[in-house]
C-alpha cells in the first residue's frame, strides 16, 4: 500500500495533542469539539487536512475537472499551490471510487484521445493504448464501430481507407 509523504499517523480515538493544535484548512473545525475533524494529513507545504475533507476532495475530483490533478490552491503568502499526493486517493477512497478517480485522471492526462461519436454513449477512448495505425475500433461503452483516424462512426466515416 502507498505511504504518502507528509501523512500524519492516523488513529482511532481522540486527537493527539499535536492534532488538537492544528486545524483543517478546508473546514476549520476545532478537533477538540469535533473529533472527526482531527488533522490526519499534512501537505508538503505545511497545510493540514482532516480525513473527511480530503476524502470529499478526491470524491469531487472526477466530476469537477478543475480538481484534477487534485491541486489545493491556498491563498496565503506561504504557499500558492501544492500538489496533493495522488496515492492518498487509494488510501481514502473505496475501491470503486478509486477506479472512477483513476479512469478520470487517465482521461484528463491523455494527449491522444477521442470520445465515442454515439451521442448516447460518448465514452472516452484512449488512442494512446490502441495499436497503430489507427483504424476500426469497437467502442468499449456501446460497441459501435468507430474510425479512430477521423473519429467518426462507421460506416459514415469519410476516410479513404474505408472506401
Amino acid at each position: 500500500m502507498h505511504d504518502p509523504k507528509g501523512k500524519l499517523p492516523m488513529g482511532k480515538g481522540p486527537p493527539s495533542a499535536e492534532q488538537q493544535e492544528r486545524r483543517c484548512v478546508a473546514c476549520l473545525e476545532d478537533p477538540l469539539h469535533h473529533p472527526d475533524a482531527a488533522v490526519t494529513f499534512q501537505l508538503p507545504c505545511g497545510h493540514d487536512f482532516c480525513n473527511g475533507c480530503l476524502k470529499a476532495l478526491f470524491r469531487s475530483a472526477p466530476s469537477d475537472t478543475s480538481l484534477l490533478p487534485v491541486i489545493l490552491t491556498v491563498t496565503t503568502n506561504v504557499c500558492w499551490s501544492s500538489h496533493i499526493d495522488q496515492g492518498l486517493a487509494e488510501l481514502l477512497l473505496r475501491p470503486q471510487e478509486y477506479e472512477v478517480f483513476q479512469a478520470r485522471l487517465e482521461e484528463l492526462e491523455c494527449a491522444d484521445k477521442m470520445y465515442c461519436p454515439e451521442a448516447a454513449c460518448s465514452k472516452f477512448i484512449n488512442l494512446e493504448k490502441l495499436p497503430r495505425p489507427l483504424g476500426r475500433h469497437a467502442c468499449g461503452g456501446c460497441g459501435a464501430d468507430v474510425c479512430t483516424a477521423c473519429k467518426a462512426r462507421l460506416p459514415a466515416c469519410s476516410c479513404m481507407m474505408w472506401r
